[in-house]
């Protein structure tokens, strides 16, 4: 907890979902159309704006360092919900806070100031509820709210949906009662059609999935690369569930056996699905963990006041820190160092407004959030504002593929902010209508000095 308050705010996507809950609340509309980049097409639909909406009035409310604060509070119940999970799933203490503990190691990289962390916590909280026999009773009464909320923070509501659904299915053909699994998860797939779009947010989902594979070269929707320090504690994870499971052989159930192969599958397929896996199978690595530990008696329950003041203390604790580790209000003071072109974008509010500009994917969250009205962004985060065709043309450019200067051309690019080490930046430094307007270890700033708005093919 102490290491997320440490860290400032780094995560790409926030920026633009600050900026779309700050439109939302001038407007008091969701949007149906990019209100924001140069290039958005067609329609589009912020299926995160609940979380939007939030990010931007704690910041109104209490300042950027406020999300840092939310970020733990979320991981905090992420780890609370795993530890709660392997306990219902019949797992000690000592087996479920170590489950628990590598589960969260392993979905770290999802604690990040953006919708997903609801949503891993959502998944650690839908997985106890499932294992539990007496909140599983209590499934109708619990889904309708949870997946009304869940739907409008963020999309993967649908994981939940497919997570309750496979539960009363596998308990259907164990022959056990599954009714009140059936009624929570009609109930909760009711309750996400209640939303500002409607049915239309149901039928975004294909194009979200369409555009995966074309976004392979993003390093997020790519396999994970177990070489990385993140990768190399999702290794490790996966070697402790494979040991746990593998030598400990507890008795899954068709449930869990199912739930932890598909979301494996899905996160080798794609590292930010990794996360996902790590919350669906914490349980049944605890119980791995349970076959391999020497069997004692546990302890017995603590009483109601040994376990009230337990969690008051917990809570002391926890605000403790927050108040022993204040943070300034200033989305400035609050960045995590080296990650954003501050300067650089502080140069283009300066030199270039109105000018047509052409910007890296990862940055143009933040340059949407710092720059406009005065100037919109080529590209950002959110990826479904984007054409297919648009986004192949980007991708040429940012390799420095054959034909990249054809996303100049489209773009009319009048400047260029770019990641100094980039692919492109030698190309475009040795085109002639191109200068070198500012430079620092991280980013380059190029602006045109003839023929305004057009470029030939490279």
């Amino acid at each position: 907890m102490l290491e997320g308050l440490r860290r400032g705010l780094g995560d790409h996507d926030l920026w633009w979902h600050l900026k779309v809950g700050e439109w939302i609340v001038a407007q008091r509309a969701v949007p149906w159309t990019d209100p924001f980049a140069a290039n958005g097409t067609g329609p589009w639909i912020a299926y995160s704006w609940l979380a939007e909406v939030l990010f931007h009035a704690v910041t109104e409310a209490l300042g950027f360092g406020a999300l840092v604060y939310l970020r733990t509070m979320l991981a905090t119940a992420v780890v609370w919900f795993l530890y709660r999970g392997a306990r219902a799933a019949g797992a000690r203490r000592p087996a479920a806070v170590l489950a628990a503990a590598t589960a969260a190691l392993a979905s770290a990289g999802s604690w990040t100031e953006r919708p997903q962390l609801f949503s891993i916590a959502f998944i650690a909280l839908l997985g106890w509820c499932i294992r539990s026999r007496r909140l599983a009773a209590k499934m109708p009464w619990i889904a309708v709210p949870l997946f009304l909320l869940w739907a409008n923070v963020h999309i993967l509501f649908v994981v939940g949906l497919g997570l309750l659904g496979l539960a009363a299915s596998m308990r259907t053909l164990s022959g056990e009662r599954a009714v009140r699994l059936w009624v929570g998860t009609a109930l909760g797939f009711a309750a996400t059609f209640v939303n500002p779009y409607g049915w239309h947010l149901h039928e975004h989902l294909p194009a979200i999935s369409a555009q995966f594979d074309l976004l392979r070269d993003i390093v997020e929707y790519r396999s994970p690369d177990f070489a990385t320090p993140l990768g190399a504690v999702m290794a490790l994870y996966l070697a402790v569930g494979a040991c746990a499971l593998g030598f400990g052989r507890p008795r899954l159930s068709r449930f869990d056996i199912i739930a932890c192969a598909g979301t494996l599958a899905a996160g080798l397929y794609m590292a930010r699905n990794m996360a996902v896996f790590a919350v669906v199978s914490a349980p049944a690595v605890a119980l791995g963990i349970e076959e391999l530990w020497p069997a004692r008696d546990e302890p017995a329950a603590p009483s109601a006041p040994a376990l009230a003041a337990h969690y008051a203390i917990l809570g002391a604790a926890l605000l403790a820190a927050l108040i022993a580790l204040p943070r300034p209000r200033g989305w400035r003071e609050n960045l995590e160092p080296g990650v954003f072109p501050v300067t650089a974008a502080d140069y283009l509010a300066e030199h270039a407004r109105g000018l047509r500009l052409v910007n890296d994917f990862d940055w143009g969250g933040f340059l949407l959030f710092r720059l406009f009205p005065d100037l919109r962004v080529s590209i950002d985060g959110r990826s479904t504002a984007y054409s297919t065709p648009f986004l192949e043309r980007y991708l040429r450019f940012h390799f420095g593929r054959a034909g990249w200067s054809d996303f100049l051309a489209e773009n009319r690019a009048d400047v260029i902010l770019w990641p100094a080490d980039g692919a492109v930046v030698p190309l475009i430094a040795a085109r002639p209508e191109w200068r070198l307007a500012y430079r620092d270890s991280l980013a380059v700033v190029f602006e045109r000095v003839s023929g305004r708005g057009r470029d030939g093919n490279g």
